[in-house]
């Protein structure tokens, strides 16, 4: 019966691993190394910690999209000043009266900040966030200049005024 005694000699084998390995997984101590009398001896390091390498740039990552090109908000130094209806004394005032600055114009019983201020050929178109009479609103104004930078033309309203001095 070969096969039997084969059997058996298999499963002793196994017992005796087992048994072994049992012993080996009671031990709560780690293996220690013996010294090397040939190596010089040396107090153990702290174990290194690992830090995580920074992910390198990825060359097929879009760029950012860029910002949309914003309308200069300031008005150019040609329609910088104080403007009146033609005919009447800048000495005194009217409900014609403009002032115009660099961020902010001012009219006879309102005032805007300028949100945008486009200038082309003599024209001037703006945008202003206007307050007034305890309201708030944006509005669109369009003025013509002369060549001369004397008179200033309401293309709403044809109304010119000329520049104060």
């Amino acid at each position: 019966m070969p096969s039997n005694r084969r059997l058996l000699s298999t499963a002793a084998l196994a017992v005796i691993v087992c048994g072994m390995t049992a012993c080996e997984g009671d031990r709560t101590d780690p293996p220690r190394e013996l010294p090397n009398p040939s190596l010089p001896q040396s107090t153990p390091a702290a174990p290194a910690q690992r830090v995580p390498a920074a992910e390198p740039p990825r060359s097929d990552a879009p760029a950012p999209p860029e910002a949309p090109a914003t309308p200069s908000a300031t008005v150019p130094a040609a329609y910088l000043g104080e403007w009146q209806r033609t005919g009447t004394s800048c000495a005194t005032r009217d409900e014609t009266r403009l002032r115009i600055e660099a961020q902010r114009v001012t009219f006879h019983e309102s005032s805007g900040t300028v949100q945008a201020a486009d200038a082309e050929d003599g024209r001037l178109t703006l945008t202003l966030r206007m307050t007034g009479e305890g309201e708030t609103r944006d509005a669109t104004y369009r003025y013509g200049l002369s060549n001369d930078g004397r008179w200033l033309t309401d293309l709403e309203n044809d109304l010119v005024r000329e520049r104060c001095p």
